[in-house]
């Protein structure tokens, strides 16, 4: 049977449901979708960021707002549907938008009124001159917050996150890139001096996931770009990211890993998915309106 639902304000404090997969999917490797993608350069090495800085920020505003009370102390979350199977990224989609999605934005507008939007499927342009003059090529990501559009003019990219299928975040491909918290961005620029331009210590799926990232990045000139499967969520922060970068957003940047419950490894850890993606958000909405 179903579980009991909860208050928003308390999903930031548990787990997300157990949706499960169907029988006999496997999906192992991932390829890029866009030759803009394709060509682009990852960011060579990334430092850790630990999650604490997150957690803090989501505590700080939750603890206010359940002291102010408000929607969110009383409004429910959806309760769990099994029946719901995460088979692929339009599933890992469907089940965030419910479960995750929604009570992200209910505790943002308390603190952001009228003031932002979620984009779907959206549409970044690149404009670019080659030999036939003036060419334009779109990269599409899963899911945008974005400052209110104005006169008619899209307003500014907050925070992008990219859905993948389950199974395709796999650390072992990433753990050659990733340097502990200690490392400075100085370390970090002599580390990466020393490397060709195309060389990077990411492998498989996260030399493609390490494209995508920074073509989101870079095309829409947003530092805070997250991955997420269900099962891990991997927020990166390109702080290097300057405008009219082309094809990367810097020879380093930052990760934070995050997964629930599940087997750790490396620097990975265990959080409350939905209360760092909010901490996250709040740092990222605290840049862009401030």
């Amino acid at each position: 049977m179903p579980s009991d639902s909860t208050t928003i304000i308390k999903c930031f404090n548990s787990k997300l449901p157990d949706l499960g997969v169907s029988p006999n999917i496997k999906y192992t490797s991932v390829s890029s979708s866009s030759a803009t993608t394709k060509n682009a350069k990852p960011a060579k090495v990334y430092i850790y960021e630990p999650a604490d800085l997150l957690v803090e920020r989501a505590d700080e505003f939750l603890s206010k707002t359940e002291v102010s009370g408000g929607h969110i102390n009383e409004a429910q979350t959806f309760e769990a549907y099994p029946e719901i199977k995460l088979s692929n990224e339009a599933g890992v989609v469907a089940g965030s938008w419910g479960y995750i999605i929604l009570p992200l934005i209910a505790a943002l507008r308390l603190s952001y009124p009228d003031q932002f939007e979620v984009g779907i499927e959206d549409n970044h342009i690149e404009a670019y001159v080659d030999e036939a003059g003036i060419q334009k090529t779109i990269v599409r990501s899963d899911l945008v917050f974005r400052r209110l559009a104005t006169n008619a003019r899209p307003g500014k990219i907050i925070a992008i996150i990219e859905y993948k299928r389950r199974e395709v975040i796999r650390y072992r491909d990433y753990d050659k890139a990733i340097r502990p918290s200690t490392t400075t961005r100085a370390q970090a620029n002599k580390e990466t001096a020393t490397m060709k331009p195309e060389d990077t210590k990411l492998i498989g799926n996260a030399m493609t996931h390490g494209k995508q990232v920074c073509t989101y990045a870079a095309i829409a000139e947003c530092k805070h770009v997250a991955l997420f499967n269900w099962d891990h969520l991997l927020l990166f922060k390109f702080y290097l990211l300057e405008p009219d970068m082309k094809k990367t957003a810097g020879p380093h940047a930052n990760i934070t890993w995050v997964t629930e419950g599940g087997p750790l490894q490396g620097m990975m850890e265990d959080r409350y998915i939905r209360k760092v993606l909010l901490g996250w958000l709040l740092m990222a909405f605290k840049d862009a309106f401030d």
